[in-house]
């Protein structure tokens, strides 16, 4: 590449520094990283050794980030920059001068560091022109309307500073919109969540006017005062544990919604006595095994309390804490708390007496040796009794480090108290949270004024707020300058690499104080962090039985294809399409780029709306009931098909289960388009007033043998054309006005005689006109001869004025029921040989992949590809010798899954009264463990009785006389 003659010096300095950077990674590099280094000195003759990388408007438009290339690249030394222009409110901010700043302290504001320009007002920075084009408006358009004739729900005091435009809905949803955090931080005497947007969003419940979507509940940061955005109404277990609602599980998604439309409803008369009831009847879930494990699952950390745990009963392979709870044995004197008293580590000399758990740990002796000579030398350990006290600056004191004068040391028995007795909570890790993480434990973290340090950032030089605990921010000479660094208290020197490196190096050892266990700790791998990943881990499974393939199972099972042989590619190649395929051609590489991307090495993402369309089955009309429909998706400009895509809708299917059809819609990317939209997107009452592109879902019943029929169609405007993306999610409605034909007269008037008038299902009333086969043109007088062939018998033969006019394309071709392929040559032959067994159903699917041509909807009791399969039951025959009555009757066959602290459901029957007996088919190949039957006398609680438990079992047929289960608070103690 660097003997390319088109290349000019500053492409060829580009592109040694990016050699330089990945190490000779990049394609062709003639360097590795320190030759780079030397060929850039030679070869790029820039100022200061200074190169400007990435190039300016790449990633930000408004950072340039100057490299040393100079310097050794294992640690880059560089400059960051801010210039040029930006859209402020009521102005474009313009300059030419490069503003240094730290970068490093703005890392987590993203794009907001450019509006660092805005708040600029200094002629000597830039020009504020406040008559640009270029520019916000001043009131962020306050007195304009949407594209639907509603006013803008924009509060122009947000963002006051920083001179950001910001909807209303964005305040207090708790994600930053504006650089000074105005609208999170500022006191509002008002709610702005309101109409549409407040019912679908979390109100905390309170006055608090948060407007928070439901990505915002349950995250590590809190936002309300009550806690109601991480816990069921306050009642301390995590919502995620409490409630399911996810992709895969849809159980409790009902009540998540309506437990964010009640948040708003704290006005009400009834609202108080509704959330007494909540909190008091609302019991949390969790693993039953998670109690006691010193691992936080509940808010209010009920489920680790030494009062209870105490009564706690370990595993045979676990060590019990003073305090009850229970850890893995090889935790014992690692070096790290587990235990909220210690008495894993320090308070282990403490155990005079075993408890009888312990006792029996074969390893107890030598655990006990172990600590014993850990811990003697430790931090402090030459003035203070290593046999009942423990080591720490105190708390309390006007001068923690004069440890003549304030003895570093506390009783042991002091350790978990929930009493601050040592600087910075050091003895009470295990016992206090973080104030943004209830389940968060301190650990190692750090306090430093209003700021909650992790341990990785506490003494970096952005944050040297204490001569305590980094003790190099006292050093007077400058020579310990790394974090790393030590000042010893006594010697009043320097130790170089000192801290925390396993050596006493200081008279008192502090230099090993506050050290964590393991060689390196980051935020990402924070306090007892590999411990929790390892609780998680070893949650017991329960195994429960599968269908064994070698007893008779015909499923048949899917074949991996063998590729005897694998295509090796050079490495050189594999990386020079940023998306595609890469493919060498006469010595040179070519990209070939999938749709969604364009450009000679796919570096161009094309302009597309992203489309999510279902149809609404419950408005399906009898005329097309269980009938097939094609549906064929229209991107159109200006009424030109600029781009299509067509879906089926099998009704037969889709009956069960709804649909979604997903699929994108390019815009053009030729110049002329590309123009057109550039100066679109500056032409503000262009956008308003004229909308040139819409997307039209045409709807057609196919049936064998007869040609498609087309029944009418919707329309869609696209007011967002400017934007690079824009999704359009619809549900296609049947109205029932289908079936009025009184207007059809006076619409057919205005057809001409080649084509039929339609309605437009989605436009009350209106009506358009579609060719018949073959014919096109403003008045349908046109007929395309090509259509007589081009097509098969029974096809649909459409033309598209455009490409005829510019004699790009050919006509497409609406295939009928059966048929496929651009001209329906093509035909689906799979369910004409009865494939589908034991009366099951055929159905064509119409896969575009080609490897799912059909599907087979099974008679009940059976399932697999072709029905082959006899679906696991369960049939108890119930003997009750109870005479109960009931209002209600619920069967429930559970699955108890990995890692969820919740049974799921995998099937249920519902009744009024009680049944003699019960069927039910497990919806998988796997038999359901456990039988629940629970009785309901009345609407508000239920009673349970255990069916059966069973594992290991192919089939479930007995006859169950189901027993009583108490409720668990009626096991416990009372008082």
């Amino acid at each position: 590449m660097m003997n390319t003659s088109n290349l000019t010096n500053d492409e060829i300095c580009q592109y040694l520094f990016r050699c330089a950077l990945s190490d000779g990674f990049e394609y062709d590099c003639p360097c590795n990283k320190q030759n780079c280094t030397e060929m850039m000195i030679n070869t790029c003759k820039y100022s200061e050794y200074l190169i400007s990388y990435p190039p300016k408007g790449l990633i930000n438009s408004n950072i340039i980030i100057l490299y040393k290339y100079d310097h050794s690249l294992d640690n880059p030394s560089f400059r960051s920059f801010l210039t040029g222009n930006i859209k402020c409110r009521g102005y474009e901010f313009q300059t030419d001068v490069l503003l240094e700043f730290y970068i490093q302290k703005y890392m987590d504001d993203g794009h907001f560091i450019n509006h660092l320009l805005c708040k600029l007002d200094n002629s000597d920075f830039g020009y504020r022109n406040i008559s640009s084009q270029y520019q916000y408006d001043k009131f962020c358009w306050n007195n304009s309307l949407t594209f639907n004739g509603r006013p803008y729900a924009v509060n122009t005091r947000a963002c006051s500073s920083s001179k950001e435009c910001i909807s209303q809905y964005r305040i207090n949803d708790g994600s930053r919109d504006c650089f000074d955090l105005e609208d999170e931080s500022d006191v509002l005497n008002k709610s702005y969540c309101t109409g549409n947007v407040g019912r679908h969003r979390f109100q905390c419940h309170n006055n608090e006017r948060k407007c928070l979507p439901v990505t915002k509940l349950d995250i590590e940061k809190t936002f309300c005062s009550n806690r109601y955005d991480k816990s069921w109404y306050g009642n301390g277990i995590p919502l995620q544990n409490q409630l399911r609602c996810k992709p895969e599980e849809t159980t409790d998604c009902h009540r998540i919604k309506e437990y964010i439309q009640q948040s708003s409803n704290n006005n009400s008369n009834n609202y108080d006595t509704f959330i007494s009831f909540q909190q008091q009847n609302l019991k949390g879930r969790m693993f039953f095994q998670s109690h006691c494990d010193t691992f936080w699952n509940s808010d209010t950390h009920i489920d680790e309390m030494p009062s209870s745990c105490q009564y706690w009963v370990c595993r045979d392979y676990q060590y019990q804490c003073r305090t009850g709870q229970c850890i893995r044995e090889n935790w014992v004197c690692d070096g790290e708390w587990d235990c909220p008293d210690a008495s894993d580590e320090e308070v282990f000399v403490l155990i005079e007496k075993t408890s009888k758990h312990n006792n029996r740990l074969p390893n107890f002796q030598s655990l006990l040796v172990k600590c014993r000579e850990k811990y003697p030398k430790s931090p402090f350990s030459n003035v203070w009794n290593t046999s009942f006290e423990f080591g720490c600056y105190l708390s309390q004191v006007s001068n923690p480090l004069n440890v003549s004068l304030y003895r570093p040391c506390i009783n042991l028995t002091q350790i978990g108290d929930r009493i601050v007795d040592c600087y910075n909570a050091y003895d009470e890790r295990n016992t206090f949270s973080i104030n943004s993480n209830m389940r968060k434990m301190w650990g190692l973290h750090f306090r430093c004024a209003d700021k909650h340090l992790s341990y990785e950032s506490a003494c970096t030089h952005l944050f040297n707020c204490t001569n305590i605990q980094c003790s190099y921010n006292r050093d007077e000479t400058g020579l310990c300058s790394d974090k790393n660094d030590f000042v010893c208290l006594k010697e009043n020197q320097c130790k170089k690499n000192g801290w925390c490196n396993g050596t006493f190096d200081c008279f008192y050892g502090e230099d090993e104080y506050w050290c964590s266990s393991h060689s390196r700790i980051t935020d990402s791998t924070a306090y007892r962090y590999e411990k929790d990943k390892f609780i998680d881990s070893m949650t017991p499974q329960v195994i429960y039985p599968y269908l064994d393939a070698s007893k008779g199972s015909k499923y048949p099972s899917a074949k991996s294809p063998v590729n005897s042989e694998p295509e090796m590619s050079s490495e050189k190649y594999s990386y020079q399409c940023n998306r595609g395929i890469a493919v060498l051609q006469m010595n040179e590489t070519r990209c070939l780029c999938p749709p969604a991307y364009f450009g000679d090495f796919c570096q161009f993402f094309s302009d597309r709306i992203s489309i999510i369309a279902s149809v609404d089955q419950k408005t399906e009309l009898t005329t097309i009931l269980n009938r097939t429909l094609k549906i064929r998706a229209n991107l159109l400009f200006n009424k030109q098909i600029v781009d299509h895509h067509e879906f089926h809708i099998v009704s037969k299917l889709e009956k069960s289960q709804t649909i979604k059809h997903r699929f994108y819609l390019l815009y053009s990317s030729t110049m002329e388009m590309l123009s057109y939209r550039r100066k679109r997107y500056f032409n503000r009452t262009d956008i308003i007033t004229n909308h040139p592109y819409e997307i039209d879902f045409h709807v057609f019943i196919l049936e064998k043998n007869k040609m498609a029929e087309e029944i009418g169609s919707w329309y869609y405007p696209i007011y967002f054309d400017y934007l690079p993306a824009f999704r359009l999610a619809v549900v296609l409605k049947f109205p029932s006005s289908i079936q009025n034909t009184t207007l059809v007269p006076y619409c057919q008037q205005t057809c001409k005689t080649n084509s039929n008038c339609l309605p437009i299902f989605n436009q009350n009333n209106s009506y358009y006109c579609s060719c018949k086969n073959g014919y096109f043109g403003s008045n349908f007088h046109t007929y395309e001869y090509l259509c007589k062939t081009f097509c098969s018998a029974n096809a649909l033969c459409r033309v598209d004025e455009s490409d005829f006019r510019t004699k790009k394309k050919k006509p497409y071709c609406i295939c009928p029921l059966g048929h496929f392929g651009a001209r329906c040559h093509l035909r689906y032959n799979d369910c004409y040989s009865n494939i589908c067994l034991n009366n099951g159903t055929c159905i064509t699917y119409y896969d575009p992949s080609g490897e799912n041509l059909l599907q087979c909807k099974c008679s009940e009791g059976f399932f697999g590809r072709q029905c082959e399969n006899v679906k696991p039951s369960v049939h108890v025959h119930l003997n009750m010798t109870q005479s109960m009555s009931t209002r209600a009757v619920v069967i429930q066959c559970y699955d108890y899954p990995f890692l969820s602290p919740v049974l799921e459901t995998k099937d249920q029957q519902l009744y009024k009264t009680l049944p003699s007996s019960v069927r039910l088919y497990q919806s998988k190949q796997s038999i359901s463990a456990l039988g629940i039957l629970k009785i309901y006398q009345d609407l508000l609680q239920a009673q349970y009785f255990l069916i059966y438990c069973l594992t290991s079992q192919l089939t479930i047929n007995i006859t169950s006389s189901p027993q009583y289960c108490s409720h668990a608070s009626s096991l416990l103690p009372k008082g």
